[in-house]
């Protein structure tokens, strides 16, 4: 009898050594289908030592197993013990026992597939001397439930436990004073498939190996002594709710906590130094992310665009709401909140470096950022996002679909430290409408204000030279922006490239710079309105089709004429000429008419036109009709675009014309012809109709278009109260709103204010006489189910499930006294609170009431809801 070293850390023991061991040989039942010997049934059997197979994930049929076996030390129960190490199960119970010690030697480990596949052991209890559990130990034993390891149980090995789904208790606790470090090492894999280990001792291992833990059922992870949280460690832990990393944690590893869909909140301790691609990727539930300071990147990787590339560190976390961020951060890599759709609170840091691409694409809730520290905006950074407003004053490179489709993005400021622009910048951005661009761009690229639809006039800047031609891959610059109605030319422009403005439907007018040399292939195709164009020129170059298929006359579903104005002589004659639907009018002859009048109110008496500037004239004639029979009377002369008139009949159609004029060189006077008219009355009606829908203790107003209203104020009143509630305003597309706090027991009287914008920037406002109302039942107030409390520095972060109420009362209570004290309130949108004055060197416990709006106040929880459920931390 050889006895085999003992493990590093394990006594030997002189007594157990040196007595001898009966060896008693069991021989098993022989495997079904196969035939005993009776010689071999009575003759003695050899004891030979058989190696165990080195390798992973060994296979072996009954027949295999039963007849090797007969060659081992079958030990107790059916183990096949060699050498102190368990390398395989014959028996047939259930439970298992492993012992302390056989044939003189310490059973100090469970060898490698052990007993892998062994589906009809339920239960398994180590010697005390078991240190090791080997690689596949007790892979796929799927009616493994208990494990109680030894003391000295400090290493599990790769898929020790993996698909072991009925395995729901396993107290490893590594407390023998043999062991040097009262740590356990977990391996790849080891726990891997557990979908019934729902609470595991995460305080005795210090490092989560990769995938260590995947698709279990762990409800909770205190990861306070854990140095690295390996690849996909907890990848798809779907029931995980709490998670704890510990400020000895230095490393997340991409996909550590992928598909967690339980966590609500995380907090990333400063130790931290970076985040890798897809760490928290698809946590469905995830509302709430702290990052202290300390951690300075979130990283991903590039692999193109394609859909099958890493995804980002947030990636697909579609509730998440609110992310709180460290000022000393560098890098938030590729596709980092990717389709955060809910996303709608976050603080960029101030030191950013780095936004790289696809960071925030899909974050259809984030409606503002602070972009103001940003140098280089990235490919696809702010795709299809949801903000309204950007300002960009130090950005000197903005990269190719940086902030396409961007739906509800009303405003640009780009400023002169801009030098580089891409393609499809600003490309199917619906509700663009002001933009103020730099003359520091050369060129304006193609498909940068493509479908821009709300855009209705545009100043290209002094300094751009060029807007390049497009092809039929790449669309026009300003391709298919179909309320667009005016363009203002820089001297320096010189040429308009292919397909620039096609699809430009209510372009009306063109006025060419001079500087202008051509005009390339379907510039201006389908510009449906349009039909004067200025070419001072006498060299501008006109390629074929430019002006192909405008001036739609829909009457006849036909095109009309339209008139260039120039130099006679020149290129643009000779275009004219060879076109059948052009006429030719010398620069300096009849100024061109006035097209794109409209009138709108103004209030009480007053109405306001505005046209498009008409070509080549030197002011306009104004004129008025009160109804369809009154007569036509002269208003004033002006030598601008636009004019309201204080004289204007109350509750009667007012008919507006304007008539351009030139001076001749002789001092006469030369006026157009007069073909279009505008009209409008002075006031706006009222919402024809408005209604009201119950969402739980929500309430959705809805109302009808106003024609000729810019947008809508939302009002609310209670009953037994006089006094109007402002809730917000709304553009003129939003037909609808949600009051997320209506008042509970009592009717809710809603009313909507159409309004129009003056041009002095002052509403005018109809005042209501339609209202809709909503009776809220007495409420049903929401329990906290849940709390989270840990110090961070000098303060207490406080977390808590979700109730959905209108909002929360957080309460304290400190170790050693017995009432409670408010020390803060948030509302309903928000699950957390800083204790930023805790009591220091006690125990801090903390409560959170809930509350909805009622007619005479608030409607807290009762003790009994709020009380059973707190947080505490011992404050240091």
């Amino acid at each position: 009898v050889i006895e085999p070293e003992p493990a590093e850390g394990v006594e030997r023991d002189v007594a157990e050594a040196t007595e001898p061991v009966a060896v008693e040989v069991i021989e098993p039942e022989p495997a079904e289908g196969v035939e005993r010997d009776v010689a071999e049934a009575t003759e003695p059997v050899a004891i030979e030592a058989i190696e165990s197979d080195a390798t992973d994930n060994t296979e072996e049929t009954t027949i295999e197993s039963a007849t090797r076996n007969q060659s081992r030390n079958i030990g107790p129960g059916g183990l096949v013990i060699e050498e102190g190490v368990v390398i395989g199960y014959v028996g047939s119970g259930e439970e298992v026992v492993i012992p302390n010690s056989f044939e003189n030697k310490n059973v100090y480990k469970i060898g490698k597939g052990a007993f892998q596949d062994k589906n009809q052991i339920t239960k398994v209890v180590f010697g005390a001397n078991v240190m090791i559990v080997d690689d596949d130990a007790f892979n796929n034993c799927t009616n493994l439930a208990v494990v109680v390891p030894s003391k000295k149980t400090d290493f599990i090995g790769k898929r020790a436990f993996k698909d072991c789904k009925s395995l729901y208790y396993i107290p490893i606790n590594p407390i023998h004073p043999d062991l040097l470090v009262q740590t356990v090492r977990v391996k790849e894999e080891c726990f891997a498939g557990c979908e019934s280990l729902q609470v595991f001792p995460f305080e005795y291992i210090d490092r989560a190996s990769t995938r260590a833990f995947v698709d279990s059922g762990v409800l909770a992870a205190n990861l306070t002594n854990v140095t690295v949280i390996k690849e996909a460690a907890f990848m798809n832990c779907t029931q995980l709710r709490a998670l704890t990393i510990g400020n000895e944690c230095n490393n997340i590893e991409k996909n550590a906590f992928a598909g967690c869909s339980s966590l609500k909140n995380v907090i990333i301790p400063g130790n931290v130094f970076s985040l890798d691609s897809g760490a928290f990727t698809s946590c469905t539930g995830l509302e709430y992310v702290q990052i202290e300071e300390g951690v300075q990147s979130m990283y991903g990787t590039y692999h193109g665009l394609d859909e099958d590339a890493e995804p980002g560190v947030f990636q697909g976390c579609i509730n998440l709401k609110t992310v709180r961020m460290p000022s000393q951060f560098f890098t938030i890599g590729p596709r980092c909140f990717k389709d955060c759709v809910n996303l709608t609170n976050i603080n960029l840091p101030t030191e950013l470096r780095s936004l790289e691409m696809v960071a925030f694409s899909g974050c259809r809730s984030l409606k503002y950022l602070d972009l103001s520290n940003l140098t280089e905006i990235d490919t696809r950074v702010f795709e299809k996002t949801g903000l309204e407003y950007v300002n960009l004053p130090n950005a000197t490179k903005i990269s190719w679909n940086a902030f396409r489709d961007c739906q509800d993005l009303q405003t640009v400021v780009l400023s002169d430290q801009l030098t580089e622009l891409d393609q499809d910048v600003f490309r199917g951005c619906i509700k663009l409408k002001h933009v103020t661009f730099p003359g520091t761009i050369k060129e304006i690229p193609y498909g940068t204000f493509a479908y821009c639809e709300s855009l209705e006039s545009f100043i290209i800047p002094e300094g751009v030279e060029s807007l390049p031609d497009a092809d039929w891959t790449n669309i026009g610059a300003f391709h298919e922006c179909t309320s667009l109605r005016t363009i203002t030319f820089p001297s320096t422009l010189k040429r308009i490239g292919n397909r620039t403005f096609s699809n430009c439907y209510a372009l009306s007018n063109l006025q060419l710079p001079e500087t202008l040399e051509s005009i390339g292939i379907s510039a201006f195709r389908r510009n449906w309105n349009l039909r004067y164009i200025y070419i001072p020129s006498r060299s501008t170059t006109i390629e074929q089709d430019a002006f192909f298929e405008t001036a739609k006359n829909n009457h006849l579903n036909s095109y009309d004429d339209i008139v260039i104005y120039g130099h006679t002589g020149s290129a643009a004659e000779s275009f004219a000429n060879s076109d059948d639907h052009c006429i030719f009018v010398d620069i300096n002859g009849q100024p061109a008419p006035v097209t794109g009048i409209t009138a709108r109110p103004y209030g009480s008496g007053a109405v306001t036109i505005k046209w498009d500037p008409a070509l080549n004239v030197d002011g306009y004639f104004i004129y008025r009709r009160v109804g369809s029979t009154g007569e036509l009377e002269y208003l004033t002369l002006i030598n601008k675009a636009n004019f309201t008139d204080f004289t204007a009949r109350n509750n009667e159609w007012n008919y507006y014309f304007v008539f351009s004029y030139r001076k001749k060189a002789d001092g006469t006077i030369w006026s157009s012809p007069m073909n279009r008219y505008g009209y409008g009355q002075p006031q706006l009606g009222e919402v024809p109709s408005i209604k009201t829908y119950q969402l739980g203790h929500q309430v959705a107003v809805g109302w009808q278009k106003v024609n000729g209203a810019d947008g809508y104020a939302v009002y609310k009143r209670v009953e037994g109260n006089t006094n109007l509630i402002y809730l917000g305003s709304y553009d003129a597309s939003q037909l609808g709103m949600i009051d997320m706090s209506p008042t509970c027991g009592t009717i809710n009287y809603y009313f909507v204010c159409p309004y129009i914008i003056k041009s002095d920037n002052t509403q005018y406002m109809i005042k209501p006489s339609k209202y809709a109302y909503r009776v809220m039942p007495e409420p049903q107030i929401g329990r906290v189910k849940s709390a989270y409390a840990k110090q961070y520095n000098h303060y207490v972060a406080v977390s808590w499930s979700n109730a959905k109420v209108a909002g929360y009362f957080i309460y304290r209570k400190v170790e050693g006294e017995t009432g409670l004290t408010k020390i803060g309130q948030v509302d309903g949108f928000s699950y957390y609170y800083y204790d930023v004055n805790p009591v220091k060197n006690k125990t801090n416990f903390y409560f959170i009431r809930p509350y909805v709006v009622k007619k005479d106040g608030l409607y807290l929880a009762p003790p009994q809801y709020y009380t059973k459920v707190y947080a505490s931390v011992k404050v240091k």
